[in-house]
């Protein structure tokens, strides 16, 4: 996103991505999200919010779709604490939602 975003509109400052999937140790992301705040410094948005925005800009107007975006947001926050980190059956570590 950030890639075409560019594309488009030339130099941003005050972005960052920060790439996670599930393969990827707890603890290597705990590390780079903050890393990514602090350089930037600013908003973050998710994809939740991207798909959010997406299915409902026709359908609100725009202070209902921005508190829908903020709420979006705030509830797709993956929190470490939620989680209980165990390891799979192959050794690897997994987390498990409370």
């Amino acid at each position: 996103m950030i890639a075409t975003a560019k594309y488009l509109v030339g130099k941003m400052d005050g972005i960052a991505a920060v790439s996670i999937d599930f393969k990827m140790n707890i603890f290597e992301a705990r590390k780079i999200i903050p890393e990514a705040i602090r350089e930037v410094d600013q908003i973050g948005v998710n994809l939740p919010m991207v798909l959010t925005f997406w299915n409902k800009r026709w359908d609100m107007g725009l202070k209902e779709l921005a508190k829908s975006l903020q709420l979006s947001g705030k509830r797709n926050i993956v929190v470490k604490k939620n989680f209980m980190e165990t390891k799979s059956d192959s050794g690897r570590s997994i987390l498990i939602k409370d």
